[in-house]
């Protein structure tokens, strides 16, 4: 009920302003029109410009977000690459337990909920129980998948196998064996 009276108030308002624009237009002297018509034009494109700045300063404090976002997890991932042959359990230093708790605050006020979704997924995957290779590579994959997404590419053909090849060599019916595991989930 309160939608109904919110949207009939919010409908007669833009009525009652469209009446007065024109209502002004159609009573004003043809003289003075052209700088109307100017003044609207001056603070319609500042306006966008203004829309546009900020819409450009979001994304660009949500590029900084999600890399702070992954930066550990992309050092532990370098670290295990290093010691690949070593059996020795990856160390999490207290710093970068620090690096990962700033960045989950900053991308709770700054990330889409889908961002925010895929990444508790993919931190609380492994809890309980070891997870298998493939849907690990699939749980990272959609979450990059969905920054994507928030920082403006949502018509792309590019899924999440499509985002694993960047990291990981796979042959044809590797990545046809994942997307049919992607399917499945």
């Amino acid at each position: 009920m309160k939608q109904v009276i919110s949207l009939t108030f919010t409908i007669v308002i833009v009525c009652g302003i469209i009446y007065g624009v024109a209502y002004l237009f159609w009573n004003t002297p043809p003289t003075v029109l052209p700088f109307i018509a100017a003044a609207i034009g001056f603070l319609a494109s500042r306006f966008y410009e203004s829309w546009k700045e900020s819409r450009s300063r979001l994304y660009d404090k949500k590029r900084e977000v999600y890399s702070n976002l992954l930066r550990p997890w992309r050092d532990i991932l370098l670290i295990a690459i290093k010691n690949r042959d070593s059996e020795k359990e990856i160390p999490i230093t207290p710093e970068m337990i620090r690096q990962s708790t700033e960045a989950a605050f900053d991308a709770i006020l700054y990330a889409s909920d889908d961002v925010v979704k895929q990444y508790g997924n993919f931190r609380t995957m492994n809890v309980g129980a070891t997870p298998e290779a493939s849907k690990i590579l699939l749980t990272v994959a959609s979450l990059l998948k969905a920054m994507r997404r928030d920082l403006g590419y949502r018509f792309t053909s590019v899924d999440e196998v499509d985002i694993l090849t960047m990291f990981v060599n796979m042959d044809s019916s590797e990545r046809d064996h994942l997307r049919q595991a992607m399917k499945g989930n």
